[in-house]
């Protein structure tokens, strides 16, 4: 239990200087009580040299000696853990602290404990490929959430008293239903180790050092949860395997749709129409039949409370992998699928609609769209041309959140506004689709669309039923007129800037929403609302998409980007956060303490793109 400690680092030692009681100065904290040093009325002053002056242990002291020895120092102590590797008792587990907080009321410090991949028993075969690693540690930071939430060592003893006990408390990003990489877990092949990551609030009483409480913390119960959550022959085995070759079949059923030209399969309890029925391969769960939805223009209609916005909810987060026992682990949509909706007031920047509304009074154009307040239409317009930009082969759109006027426009009312500027979606959408963009629309007003659709599936008390040929003969005895665009739906690449956006180091997630990313600049403070993306579902993505707003705004090889390659700073290292720490990211300062932090959760290049798209000030060039 021994630290080696890193060449580079230079920490702090304190001295004392005596002087009268009530006498004014510059104290970070009082000096240790009954030692002989800092004793009674001292002020304890900081100055950047090495400890072992002051502690006595150097850096081959055991840790738990090292806290105890700063038992009641002042808080900025504890800052001597960072930079060194110590090595704890029980299993053969290497602790390391990235970084310290500065008071106890400060966001919390993050450790990490590392194992080798050969000491945890973990059979190779469950994380050589990829998709396995990601259930794995997926499956290790459960477990880990499950082992702090039982034994409690995630209740802090803060009382909210100056001079009472504050932090103690342990947590590990603990995932929710998706099973999505995250920093929390992370096996890195080339060395050889898998990594637990934690925040943990260092006690201290006032701002004097609980030492020998932060040695249990540190010294006792980071083994004990590391032997639960990385030893192998402490895990439910059978049920850590299902949950690893559950996630497999996930993806592989995933990776055949674009083969079979589907766009969404739902192996789900209810019966699939005949002619929707497909069957896809599973590696490990063999074959499973469920209904496909082909690439094209789908409509999901019927009545009111009949399962139509339920089924494209189940569809819209098949792009993710679920846990066994979930419901939707069976339900595998293309990973590009993106909802589209109108948010009104939201910021629009340079974005082409002219597409859908153009020749404007007064000649403006809408070739660079701008506004930070959209309507309705021009919100949804902008989100669909973005969505396409960035990639996405599937929009999924339901008419109770759309701009109806952006979805339709019928026959009465281009004779009453012959000179309308607005061309709603449903004259452009088969451009759209010759394309290669795909269209599922949950409609129960807007009849029209039946005449364009490729695809009708009906809902009828849940029950999903094929109406492509009984709609044939309602559409004869009520013909409606649709006039297709044939002009083409071209996409331009734009290049953008966020250099101006923010202040250094003043892009974070809101304290009180942590759906919010809040900028500053001076005095100029915003916040970016994310709680309106479908597929941000949890806070970790909140944070990972900040993360890569932050890169965009202070890195200098990024400040003239493609809209589409700033959202694709997360494709690769997004999904693997090894190669997030790699010289590619180059993690410093505040970066660094976000990928050690173990908070980051994996987010699709097209929820960045969207991010940056509605924020505030960013030019496009």
């Amino acid at each position: 239990m021994r630290g080696e400690r890193a060449s580079y680092w230079n920490t702090y030692i304190l001295f004392t200087v005596p002087i009268k009681l009530g006498r004014a100065g510059y104290a970070i904290g009082k000096g240790r009580r009954g030692s002989g040093r800092g004793r009674g009325n001292h002020i304890v002053f900081a100055t950047k040299k090495d400890w072992s002056g002051c502690l006595g242990p150097n850096s081959e002291s055991p840790l738990n000696e090292v806290l105890e020895g700063i038992e009641r120092y002042s808080y900025a102590a504890y800052k001597q853990l960072v930079g060194i590797k110590w090595e704890l008792k029980g299993p053969p587990l290497t602790l390391v602290v990235d970084h310290v907080q500065q008071d106890p009321y400060a966001p919390p410090s993050s450790v990490r404990a590392v194992m080798k991949l050969e000491d945890t028993g973990i059979p190779t075969e469950l994380y050589q490929k990829r998709i396995r690693r990601v259930a794995l540690t997926d499956y290790i930071s459960r477990r880990a959430g499950d082992i702090i939430s039982d034994k409690s060592y995630d209740k802090s003893q803060s009382t909210g008293r100056w001079q009472e006990p504050k932090g103690g408390d342990f947590t590990i990003n603990a995932p929710k239903q998706e099973v999505l990489p995250r920093s929390s877990c992370i096996i890195k092949l080339k060395e050889g180790t898998v990594e637990l990551r934690f925040t943990v609030g260092l006690p201290a009483r006032g701002r004097e050092i609980m030492g020998k409480h932060a040695a249990k913390l540190l010294c006792d119960f980071i083994p004990e949860i590391a032997s639960g959550a990385l030893l192998f022959a402490n895990q439910y085995q059978q049920r850590l395997e299902r949950h690893i070759l559950s996630v497999e079949d996930q993806d592989a059923m995933r990776q055949q749709l674009d083969a079979r030209g589907l766009v969404s399969d739902g192996v789900v309890a209810f019966q699939s129409p005949q002619n929707f029925e497909v069957v896809l391969d599973r590696p490990n769960g063999g074959p499973v039949t469920g209904m496909g939805i082909p690439r094209g223009i789908t409509l999901l209609t019927g009545g009111g409370f009949h399962g139509k916005s339920t089924l494209l909810e189940a569809i819209q987060y098949g792009v993710y992998d679920h846990i066994p026992g979930d419901g939707r682990e069976l339900v595998v949509t293309d990973s590009t699928a993106a909802v589209v909706k109108a948010e009104d007031g939201r910021s629009v920047t340079g974005t082409d609609i002219t597409q859908f509304i153009d020749n404007l009074p007064g000649g403006k154009s809408t070739k660079r769209f701008t506004t930070e307040d959209a309507s309705g239409f021009t919100s949804m317009a902008s989100s669909l041309r973005e969505a396409i930009e960035l990639g996405s082969r599937t929009l999924l759109i339901d008419e109770d959140n759309s701009a109806t006027n952006l979805l339709v426009r019928d026959s009465r009312m281009y004779a009453h506004i012959p000179n309308e500027p607005i061309t709603p979606l449903i004259t452009r959408i088969r451009a759209m689709i010759t394309s290669g963009t795909n269209l599922i629309l949950v409609v129960g007003g807007l009849g029209d669309w039946l005449s364009v659709a490729d695809h009708i599936i009906g809902m009828d008390n849940y029950i999903p039923r094929d109406l492509k040929h009984t709609t044939a003969a309602i559409l004869k005895d009520h013909p409606t007129v649709v006039v297709e665009s044939p002009q083409q739906f071209p996409i331009n690449p734009r290049r953008i800037s966020l250099a101006n956006v923010a202040g250094k180091d003043q892009i974070n997630p809101a304290k009180r929403n942590r759906f919010l990313i809040a900028f500053a600049r001076g005095d100029n403070e915003r916040a970016l609302d994310l709680s309106h993306f479908d597929h941000i579902v949890e806070e970790g993505q909140v944070l990972q998409v900040a993360w890569v707003l932050h890169q965009l705004c202070h890195r200098h090889e990024l400040a003239e980007v493609g809209f589409t390659q700033a959202a694709q700073l997360v494709e690769g290292p997004g999904f693997d956060f090894e190669s997030m720490e790699s010289e590619k990211i180059g993690a410093k300062g505040n970066d660094a303490k976000m990928l050690y932090s173990g908070q980051l959760v994996a987010v699709r290049p097209i929820e960045v793109g969207m991010a940056v798209a509605r924020t505030r000030g960013f030019k496009v060039l």
